[in-house]
């Protein structure tokens, strides 16, 4: 009887640590089905911020673009009427990656040659997006002409249309606009 007595008690004593373990195993068991939920909040957290701090640079990115565009279509429209002095204004302005100008008529504006030696330079920047551009009845003379002749034949330039009618451009602006027309730039 004492010795079953001890065999009962080693018993229950091992049934009593077998529980034990088993319900040690089972917390285990909770603690990395918990710390597995967490790792995933935590990296979903991550995740969110930064979509939505990508999203917020995004948004004031647009922003900055939107109100520099603005900027520059202000620019052009307050020199409604140009003259020479302000044309290296409007050529800067041009030459604006956000510029979205891909027009311009500045139909009878006195624009002589100075104005025009402006706009070249701008045409051969890569950021103008000019494609038409109008300068008839203007002051334009074999100067002006000869530099927007350069222009045309620069990689860079995105004009297709480019009117000169009624200036003052004589045989030597007009050869040299001739040759740049054959140019395959």
């Amino acid at each position: 009887v004492s010795q079953s007595r001890y065999t009962v008690n080693a018993l229950e004593r091992c049934l009593a640590k077998n529980n034990q373990l088993i319900n040690n195993q089972s917390a285990n068991q909770q603690i990395n089905h918990n710390q597995n939920q967490l790792d995933n909040i935590i990296t979903n957290f991550k995740q969110a911020r930064a979509e939505e701090e990508a999203k917020k640079k995004a948004e004031e990115e647009a922003k900055k673009k939107a109100e520099e565009e603005a900027k520059i279509k202000e620019t052009i429209t307050n020199l409604q009427k140009f003259n020479n002095s302000n044309f290296n204004e409007l050529a800067t302005a041009l030459q604006n990656p956000n510029c979205p100008l891909t027009e311009l008529d500045l139909e009878s504006n006195n624009i002589s040659n100075e104005g025009a030696i402006a706009l070249a330079t701008a045409l051969q920047n890569p950021n103008c997006k000019l494609t038409e551009l109008d300068l008839r009845w203007n002051k334009i003379s074999n100067e002006g002409a000869i530099a927007l002749a350069t222009a045309l034949q620069n990689p860079n330039n995105k004009l297709t249309e480019l009117d000169l009618w009624k200036n003052k451009i004589s045989n030597e602006g007009a050869i040299a606009l001739a040759t740049a027309i054959q140019n395959p730039n």
